[in-house]
């Protein structure tokens, strides 16, 4: 390990000496406190938390990104070329303690320029802006999706169609099946969330614990109007255990195309661990209404504070700058420098295209199916890349969930990130880096 820890701190002196680390502390100045005063928010609580929270420390957190792949490309290559690493490889050094060290260096400077972009963050904060927050009743609650609408299986319900059609000649019988399987669900789901005037929408939630008297049970919701302007509409929001009858209701008059909150109150529902919603459309201009697919209806229940769930959130965005790091210090032992960084950014490309990966859609016919075979592959390989909203969550008072941290921990740094990192020692052990030159 000493030897692994004074290839570390050879790599922050020579960050340091490079002006490397002061050029992005001015960088990361000018994200943190530059942006909160250039951009203007929609005047409430949560669109100015957006600005300071999201855009701020989300650009700081891209600068770190982009430097650690270029710093990790360059560690190893450019010494490679410089013949520096002959200083190195001529010791009793491990090819794997070479890439550690390297990495161990640069995550040195990411975790100390985050913290301080981060702790330069929460001090912007006025007091007064978390206090609204808090008095908007989303002070930072779980969030919990419904169990499932009251629709059925809708993988079943594509199978069913889709042959249905073929059989009817709508569709071509060599169509190639996953991706119309993909988009017939995708169809199902709008439906399922598709409230005709007159109709309803249902939910069921089920909850951790029991709500108590004394707090509330938040709402939030989002639905676009079959009207092209902006008027607003008109509903009735029904709560009931299952198997009885309404125990709460309200009707609520919404703008469309926007996040939109209501409170159940706890004594209504005390002790609820399962809970039915419904949604009835009575909009007097008879418009159709339609929940978002993915954030059609969610319940949010009080869960811890503000600097909890953001230290939470600068955990998840320093691991994944330790998965980024990794792919730049593997890029720069396969690669010479410029090969190396070109292989960087596009690999932080697709770590950041991972999250719509899924939305691909490939056309019928015969050479489309080896697209979409790949395509499917690729979604595979890049889906445990793509990010959780970490920073929105914080910014719109949503909680970072265990899940993710484990997820980025588990898939991005271990998996992953071990792969990278047994591949660029093993490249290392293979390239003959301490040779005399002629």
């Amino acid at each position: 390990m000493r030897r692994i820890f004074a290839i570390a701190a050879i790599g922050i002196r020579n960050a340091v000496r490079s002006r490397m680390v002061i050029c992005l502390l001015a960088l990361l100045v000018l994200a943190v406190v530059g942006l909160p005063l250039s951009l203007k928010g929609d005047g409430t609580a949560e669109g100015q938390l957006r600005i300071i929270i999201t855009y701020s420390l989300g650009a700081a957190f891209m600068l770190l990104a982009l430097a650690s792949l270029w710093a990790g490309a360059l560690s190893i290559s450019q010494e490679v070329e410089d013949r520096q690493i002959q200083m190195l490889a001529s010791k009793p050094v491990r090819p794997f303690e070479i890439w550690l060290g390297k990495w161990l260096g640069l995550m040195a400077v990411n975790t100390a320029l985050l913290i301080a972009a981060a702790c330069a963050t929460a001090l912007l904060l006025p007091r007064e802006l978390l206090d609204a927050q808090a008095n908007e009743g989303t002070n930072w609650r779980a969030v919990f999706r419904p169990v499932a609408p009251q629709t059925p299986d809708r993988s079943a319900s594509a199978r069913e169609l889709l042959e249905a059609r073929i059989r009817a000649g709508e569709l071509s019988a060599d169509i190639p099946k996953a991706a119309a399987l993909r988009a017939l669900e995708q169809e199902l789901l709008v439906r399922a969330a598709t409230v005709a005037p007159g109709r309803r929408a249902e939910w069921t939630f089920a909850l951790p614990r029991e709500v108590r008297a004394d707090e509330s049970l938040r709402i939030r919701f989002r639905a676009s109007s079959s009207h092209m302007s902006m008027s607003a509409v008109r509903g009735q929001w029904i709560a009931s255990f299952p198997d009885r009858d309404a125990i709460w209701r309200q009707t609520q008059t919404f703008i469309p195309n926007t996040y939109q909150t209501f409170d159940i109150p706890g004594a209504a529902i005390a002790g609820a661990r399962t809970l039915n919603l419904a949604f009835v459309n009575d909009d007097p201009a008879h418009a159709t209404l339609v929940f978002d697919p993915k954030d059609g209806a969610r319940a949010l229940l009080p869960s811890g504070g503000f600097y909890v769930n953001y230290a939470r959130a600068i955990m998840l965005l320093l691991m994944r700058l330790g998965f980024l790091a990794a792919m730049g210090v593997t890029a720069g032992a396969l690669f010479s420098s410029p090969v190396a960084l070109f292989m960087a950014v596009a690999l932080l490309v697709m770590a950041q295209l991972a999250g719509y990966t899924a939305e691909f859609q490939s056309a019928p016919g015969g050479v489309y199916l080896i697209i979409d075979r790949i395509g499917d592959a690729l979604r595979f390989i890049l889906r445990p890349l793509s990010t959780p909203p970490a920073l929105d969550a914080v910014a719109t008072g949503m909680r970072v969930e265990s899940l993710w941290l484990w997820r980025v921990f588990g898939l991005q740094l271990l998996a992953y990130g071990g792969a990278l990192a047994a591949l660029g020692a093993g490249v290392l052990t293979r390239r003959e880096l301490a040779l005399p030159q002629a």
